[in-house]
C-alpha cells in the first residue's frame, strides 16, 4: 500500500525518519503537536481514545498521554521535552510502558518546515536504543499507524485553517 507518510530506515542504523507534507500552515502544524486539546483530537480515533494527562511545552517540560483501547486497556506514553522552538522544532524523549518489563525509550527530533504559506512538512527523526528495537517497531505496524495518525491530523486541523 502506498502511504502519504513515508518512513525511511537504513539497515544497520538505530534511527528512522518519518516524513509527511500537510496542507496546513507551519504554525498550525506545530500547534497540533503542542496544544493539548488539538493533540487529543487528532490522536484519538475509532479504535482508541487518547487523553493528554500533562503537556508542559517548554524545555525540561514533562508530557504524559494515556490511550484507552475498546477493551478498556490503558497504555501510558510519557517523556521530557528537551528543546522547543515554535514553529520550527520539538525535541523530546518518548517512552511507553512495556508488557515485557523494561520500558521502550527513544529520542525524537520533530522538524516543522514551511513549504508555502499554506503547506508544511513534518520530519521526525527517531533514535532507538538498538537496531532490533527500531526494527521491532517497524514490524509492529508503524507505517500504517503513522499514516492513519497523520491523515487524522490533516482532517482535524482543516477546521482550524
Amino acid at each position: 500500500m502506498d502511504y502519504r507518510t513515508k518512513i525511511t530506515a537504513e539497515p544497520g542504523k538505530q534511527e528512522l525518519f518519518i516524513n509527511r507534507e500537510f496542507d496546513l500552515p507551519v504554525a498550525l502544524l506545530f500547534r497540533a503537536h503542542t496544544d493539548p486539546t488539538l493533540l487529543a483530537q487528532w490522536m484519538s480515533n475509532d479504535y482508541a481514545k487518547m487523553t493528554v494527562e500533562k503537556l508542559d511545552a517548554q524545555p525540561q517540560g514533562a508530557w504524559h498521554y494515556t490511550v484507552k483501547d475498546p477493551s478498556g486497556q490503558t497504555f501510558n506514553f510519557y517523556g521530557v521535552i528537551h528543546d522547543i522552538e515554535a514553529p520550527v522544532r520539538l525535541v523530546r524523549t518518548f517512552q511507553m510502558d512495556s508488557q515485557q518489563g523494561e520500558p521502550s525509550v527513544q529520542l525524537e527530533f520533530h522538524t516543522f518546515t514551511k513549504l508555502t504559506d499554506n503547506t508544511s512538512k513534518l520530519t521526525t527523526q527517531t533514535i532507538y536504543r538498538s537496531n532490533k528495537e527500531r526494527d521491532d517497531m517497524i514490524r509492529m505496524g508503524m507505517a500504517p499507524g503513522a499514516n492513519m495518525a497523520h491523515d487524522r491530523l490533516q482532517e482535524v486541523m482543516n477546521q482550524y485553517k
